[in-house]
């Protein structure tokens, strides 16, 4: 049986253009697949005012991790089935990649979101299913396929540039692992 996990990746700090800012990766020899259904991209509260930034992220397909970053711990839906570690796949924040095909571009607002609350775009961007950036359906009617990730890949998150870099965002991978 499929086990679901949720990977949050907690106010990380944007930081640098082109930085991995969150990823999942199933090493060579693990015997798993992972298949990833849900991304949210939550725009977090700062503590320095901006006004009309906006920032460009891309999620993409890794083929290698080459520097692991900070490590994050997926939390299990099912107690009662394998931990983390035994699935031996990985996540994290702030890794170095290679970065293989983009599968799709997004941007994010960089405006505090306590500034005007309700009426702009981030703030609706803090708002869990408002901040949905990738959906492929988890019930029987779904038509489209989650994100694959066969063993020695991955996917990440990119930031790649835009007016505030000082910002932070959180991010939540929703996916199962299982043997086929």
């Amino acid at each position: 049986m499929a086990n679901t996990w949720f990977a949050t990746f907690p106010d990380v700090a944007i930081g640098t253009a082109n930085k991995s800012h969150a990823d999942l990766w199933n090493p060579s020899g693990s015997g798993r697949v992972i298949r990833v259904y849900k991304i949210y991209a939550l725009n977090n509260y700062r503590a320095t005012a901006i006004t009309g930034g906006m920032n460009l992220y891309h999620i993409a397909r890794i083929t290698a991790l080459t520097v692991a970053g900070t490590v994050v711990t997926p939390v299990r839906a099912d107690t009662s089935l394998e931990n983390w570690a035994a699935t031996s796949c990985t996540a994290h924040y702030a890794s170095t990649v290679t970065e293989g095909s983009v599968f799709r571009r997004f941007i994010r607002s960089a405006d505090d979101v306590g500034v005007r609350m309700g009426t702009q775009f981030d703030y609706w961007g803090s708002i869990h299913e408002m901040a949905k950036v990738w959906d492929t359906g988890c019930n029987d009617d779904a038509v489209l396929q989650p994100i694959v990730i066969r063993e020695d890949s991955g996917i990440h998150i990119k930031y790649l540039s835009g007016a505030d870099s000082t910002s932070t965002l959180t991010v939540v991978m929703e996916f199962t692992t299982d043997t086929t």
